[in-house]
């Protein structure tokens, strides 16, 4: 192989691996999960925002239980939940870490693959049927899932049928 036939060579390969590494936007991680950009915004500032308990800033595990608590409000049937991901944050009493429309802080990276790995679990019908949390432990709402936190918070699944009457 010549010369130039290398560097060619080698000048298409580098530019099909820098386009399979380029970042992704938000709006393409938006789009993959179904939701509006805005949507997918809040739903990963507000699972960074409720993460902040977690002694790893790096947990995943926790804010994917998050995400997916969220999103199985938004997809719940009963009715005890709004059908809006804006609806579902916005709930009174229910996200302290959303005020006035807006979530507290901003979202990153490590909550935008929270997001998607929340979608991605939900589609495969592999998430667990959590609907709460909270810092302080399990509570009445529903039913513990797992033996103690997942990043800071005690999640618990939870029956329309129970919580309803």
């Amino acid at each position: 192989m010549n010369k130039i036939a290398t560097l060619v060579a080698i000048a298409v390969i580098g530019a099909q691996l820098f386009k399979a590494t380029a970042p992704t936007t938000t709006t393409d991680l938006a789009t993959r999960c179904g939701m509006t950009e805005r949507e997918f915004i809040l739903v990963s500032s507000i699972t960074e925002a409720e993460s902040n308990r977690s002694q790893d800033p790096e947990d995943l595990d926790g804010r994917i239980l998050i995400a997916v608590t969220i999103l199985n409000r938004v997809n719940d049937t009963s009715g005890a939940f709004p059908n809006t991901i804006e609806g579902v944050l916005n709930q009174p009493g229910q996200f302290a870490t959303m005020r006035n429309g807006e979530p507290i802080c901003s979202n990153t990276e490590l909550s935008d693959e929270a997001v998607v790995q929340a979608v991605e679990l939900i589609e495969a019908g592999e998430a667990p049927a959590v609907f709460f949390f909270n810092c302080i432990g399990f509570n009445s709402l529903g039913e513990p899932y797992g033996d103690g936190p997942v990043g800071g918070n005690y999640f618990m699944t939870w029956e329309a049928e129970e919580w309803q009457n």
